[in-house]
């Protein structure tokens, strides 16, 4: 009687061996046995493999939202980054391994810590694949950072236990210690909804150094339901861009609601579509206090909002340039107390379009179709006629500046005089009464004021 084995290397012979030698013997674990991969010349086992992306289920998470996944979680990114007594930092970033969450629904009861990370990247099987549900009762961040730089994390969905407290989604942060390596700068977060959380995001809350929390990516990235969207903290987290994502602030009795909020550092945004406030409360979809240059560039168009204490801008101190943005409806297009507004091809219908500016102020539209509200500030207006033409400015205020062509002109408002400095062009159809005198300089070309009766002022 002889085995299968026994038998098989006899029968076959000598020229068999080279044959055996590359397969697997009857006996032989499975794990060492080294293969190559199709059109690969270095063999290597099947846990060789597997380990080059960290996959959460193997350290033990839940993804049918049953139990806490937050010790598979931390023990994933540990493995992948480094602890946060020992982790790879810049010095060791070639160490790093993606981590993978499948889809599925996992419960969080503490956040994530992730300590230096270089060159990381976390990513999920989709957004509305994979959710990450807050469940903690501390109410802390899903994701914690001590120092981020050149981290990737996408296509997932985090859910927020409410808009109370201080729920945070994202937190951003580094505490300056020389232990987390490069800092916080240049992370891309892409593919991500964030939902029912107090701030989905925060950039460099802890220190304002210079640099610290700067150049981040958002892209595609959706706040729904959260009382501040983004907030830039740091006054180091400067130049941080958002792209093609979308803020639903709700705000809260007695709290503003912020959509994308340059308080310390600076948000450009580039066609972003804020959502609305579904309560009574105010809510705007940009906030500047920062003092920085802020770039917003809209899709001409957004939603009409769902009550009227809607606000697109409110801007205290910076210097902000808004393109192509469209807003029907609403309580303020730009709520003006400091800083320079410079905006370009926007069209806003609410009942204070550009409001309260003070004399440290200054608008400069062209372009564009707004009324001005208690501005006393520098206001510079372009109403230039393209094409099949864009409606003619309605403006109270009590100066203004024309750089080029305007038409028509309706100007009102009980303050002591406006002040018409005119470029090379047409103006004609300027109508309206003066509590005070129409200034104007001699020498230039005729305007029509057929419409206008006040006290008229040249040679200025």
């Amino acid at each position: 009687m002889f085995s299968r084995r026994t038998f098989l290397p006899g029968a076959l012979g000598a020229a068999s061996l080279p044959l055996l030698s590359s397969q697997a013997l009857a006996d032989q674990a499975f794990t060492t046995f080294a293969y190559n991969a199709t059109g690969g010349t270095t063999p290597r086992t099947s846990p060789a493999r597997w380990a080059d992306v960290i996959n959460v289920l193997d350290y033990g998470a839940d993804p049918t939202n049953m139990n806490d996944s937050q010790p598979a979680f931390q023990a994933a990114c540990d493995a992948a980054f480094g602890s946060s007594a020992s982790p790879h930092g810049l010095a060791n970033a070639s160490l790093n391994r993606p981590v993978f969450i499948p889809n599925g629904h996992y419960r969080l009861n503490n956040p994530v810590l992730l300590t230096s990370i270089v060159g990381g990247h976390i990513y999920g099987a989709g957004n509305g694949a994979t959710f990450l549900a807050n469940t903690g009762p501390s109410n802390l961040p899903v994701f914690i950072t001590n120092g981020a730089a050149n981290l990737v994390m996408e296509r997932m969905w985090m859910l927020g236990g409410g808009t109370t407290g201080s729920i945070i989604g994202v937190d951003l942060d580094w505490d300056g210690t020389t232990m987390s390596g490069d800092g916080l700068h240049d992370n891309i977060f892409r593919d991500i909804t964030f939902q029912q959380f107090n701030t989905s995001m925060r950039i460099a809350h802890t220190t304002s150094s210079p640099g610290v929390g700067a150049n981040n990516l958002l892209w595609g990235v959706t706040c729904a339901q959260a009382i501040y969207g983004v907030i830039a903290e740091g006054t180091g987290a400067t130049n941080n861009l958002a792209i093609l994502g979308g803020v639903g602030t709700l705000g809260t009795p007695g709290t503003t609601g912020i959509g994308y909020w340059s308080k310390g550092g600076s948000i450009h945004c580039v066609d972003c579509a804020p959502g609305n406030s579904t309560g009574t409360q105010q809510v705007y979809w940009y906030q500047v206090d920062s003092g920085l240059p802020v770039f917003i560039s809209g899709r001409g168009e957004y939603e009409p909002p769902i009550n009227s204490n809607n606000g697109c801008l409110n801007l205290t101190h910076g210097l902000v340039t808004m393109r192509g943005l469209n807003m029907a409806g609403g309580h303020e297009f730009a709520n003006i107390s400091g800083g320079k507004l410079t905006m370009d091809g926007c069209v806003a219908s609410g009942d204070k379009q550009i409001n309260g500016a003070v004399a440290t102020a200054s608008v400069t539209i062209s372009g564009t179709a707004m009324t001005l509200s208690g501005v006393s500030g520098t206001v510079a207006v372009g109403q230039y006629v393209y094409g099949n033409g864009i409606p003619g400015s309605v403006l109270n205020a009590s100066s203004v500046w024309v750089p080029g062509p305007l038409s028509p002109v309706v100007i009102s408002g009980s303050g002591t005089s406006w002040t018409l400095n005119y470029a090379p062009g047409n103006i004609t159809g300027v109508s309206g009464t003066l509590g005070g005198a129409l200034y104007m300089r001699a020498g230039f070309p005729t305007f029509d004021l057929s419409g206008y009766s006040g006290a008229i002022c040249q040679n200025i």
